[in-house]
């Protein structure tokens, strides 16, 4: 693969504002500029001729075609990366993995298991920040990191040394936290629909704080990190396993519909 700086605009000196995507990116515009495939996508009406439909229908199959090294390589670099992790994590005696791994799993993303180095999610997630590294997502037990093929090998050498350095300072004995697998199943059957979402979304709200929801309908729901599943959904009743699972994963206030409306 190319290094990030022999294709992309920014390390070339274009100017973010003036430059052409087809000038430095050939391989993605062989029948002309972006703007033109833009303008037929916007409005169909354009297409004069067979051959325009044919472009527009080619370009993302082959925008795809030509991305796939590079991703397939990203991928194989983070595969190598989740088994350093591991043996690292394992040489200290930790019984969990650090990184996560499978077939289930997106191969874009390393999603680290914080309980294996004694942390919550937030905890690693700041240590990570202290050294020039921001996450996508991080709960009590889990931190999620996303990467791309424009991310240099240095990013994850970056990444392996900050976890390098929580390990040399010793693994703290630590029982892993709870996966509250019962209240999961707890509010599957507590759901109680009273509103459609719609019309809980419109629905006049106010905020409260979580603990004190326990029986108001929910109006919009809080998620972390969207796309994410939510607790509870609009339009449904707020129960005891809602209000264990708000507080085990920082959720403080929620929107709830406002009584007179229901």
């Amino acid at each position: 693969m190319k290094e990030i700086q022999e294709w992309n605009p920014y390390y070339i000196g274009a100017s973010c504002s003036l430059y052409r995507p087809e000038q430095f990116y050939p391989w993605l515009y062989p029948y002309g500029s972006g703007r033109h495939y833009i303008s037929l996508w916007n409005d169909p009406e354009q297409m004069e001729d067979v051959e325009d439909k044919k472009r527009i229908m080619e370009m993302y199959p082959l925008m795809a075609r030509r991305l796939q090294p590079y991703v397939e390589e990203c991928c194989d670099r983070l595969a190598a990366l989740r088994a350093r992790l591991n043996a690292l994590a394992a040489a200290q005696g930790t019984a969990l993995p650090l990184a996560l791994d499978g077939p289930a799993r997106e191969p874009m993303k390393l999603t680290l298991d914080a309980a294996a180095l004694g942390l919550t999610g937030q905890a690693l997630a700041d240590h990570l920040r202290q050294n020039g590294m921001e996450c996508e997502y991080a709960d009590p037990r889990y931190l999620v990191l996303m990467f791309t093929p424009e991310n240099p090998a240095e990013d994850m050498a970056r990444l392996e040394a900050a976890l390098a350095e929580l390990c040399a300072g010793g693994i703290p004995p630590a029982e892993p936290p709870a996966e509250h697998r019962e209240a999961f199943c707890a509010l599957a059957r507590q759901a109680e629909p009273r509103l459609t979402v719609r019309q809980a979304v419109f629905a006049p709200q106010e905020t409260i704080p979580a603990g004190s929801a326990l029986g108001r309908v929910c109006a919009l729901p809080t998620v972390s990190c969207p796309p994410a599943i939510p607790i509870v959904v609009s339009g449904e009743v707020i129960g005891p396993a809602a209000l264990e699972l708000f507080a085990a994963y920082g959720v403080e206030t929620v929107s709830v519909v406002k009584p007179e409306k229901i």
